[in-house]
């Protein structure tokens, strides 16, 4: 009272400066909590929802932040077009559950170059998706086909789905040139196919001069203020799902009767190969 109204300080009794702070905790958790949320579309069910949020923001956060590719967060119904269309972009793992979710964010943004490797069976559905080209991974020569279909400069941008050093991250080091740009999803894995040991944080693969490659944190896009933070799960993601620019995973229920014997199950689903074009869905009750 003594200072007027317009004081600079304010003397606070101790006991209550730990309220304050824990009020300050609880807004900050609530505005975070807001922004993570996201809405279950009209027409989707619980199990097709339950596919969306970390597969959907790895996409947009890897293209967003790593690969520089700037996408739409305004006027989503009709979105403003990308400068470089024709940039060819290379989804290697497209069959996985972010891949499918990248290339449809790509069809979405107005990439018309959408290069996709995955198994040849999933050729149709990812075409289905957005797909320009695809290229079945499994070829030996897979690698001169990429280079043929690019002229021999290689896509501008990669997006490794998977992250596997010998399957992926090295056949990738070997399809880029100067001036590409390439992100692989975190840990790296050395032991192969199924393997659960073996894993680091970096790829040890020697890229080509010029060609910067970094490894998708999916985790901090929620510490960059800006749009992508406060729109992407909250109104971005619903809008696109709802409206059916961008379609859900098939959802693959892992049964058992008891929620370690369905993780049970679903590990030894995945170590055995035999997840693919699909996401497990575990029902905790």
């Amino acid at each position: 009272a003594e200072q007027g109204m317009a004081q600079e300080f304010v003397v606070i009794p101790q006991n209550r400066i730990a309220l304050l702070k824990l009020l300050n905790d609880l807004s900050d958790f609530w505005e975070q909590k807001l922004r993570l949320e996201y809405k279950v579309p009209k027409g989707l069910s619980l199990q097709e929802a339950a596919t969306v949020p970390d597969n959907f923001t790895t996409a947009w956060h890897s293209f967003s932040a790593d690969l520089e590719l700037p996408l739409p967060t305004e006027n989503l119904d009709d979105p403003a077009k990308p400068q470089d269309p024709e940039l060819p972009i290379l989804i290697w793992g497209g069959g996985t559950s972010v891949g499918q979710y990248a290339v449809q964010i790509l069809k979405w943004a107005g990439y018309k170059k959408v290069l996709v490797t995955a198994s040849s069976r999933h050729h149709d559905l990812l075409k289905s998706l957005g797909a320009t080209a695809t290229f079945d991974y499994s070829l030996a020569d897979v690698v001169e086909r990429i280079l043929e279909y690019t002229s021999g400069k290689g896509p501008r941008r990669v997006l490794d789905c998977v992250g596997d050093e010998k399957l992926t991250v090295l056949p990738i080091s070997q399809v880029v040139t100067e001036g590409a740009l390439v992100a692989y999803l975190l840990p790296v894995r050395y032991g192969g196919y199924g393997s659960t040991t073996g894993v680091e944080m970096e790829s040890k693969t020697k890229f080509p001069d010029g060609v910067k490659a970094v490894g998708v944190r999916t985790h901090f896009y929620d510490q960059k203020p800006g749009p992508v933070r406060d729109k992407l799960q909250p109104y971005i993601m619903p809008f696109l799902i709802e409206g059916r620019s961008i379609k859900p995973n098939k959802a693959r229920v892992v049964m058992g009767n008891k929620p370690l014997e369905r993780f049970e199950s679903a590990l030894d689903l995945i170590r055995s190969g035999k997840v693919s074009g699909e996401k497990l869905v575990l029902s905790m009750e």
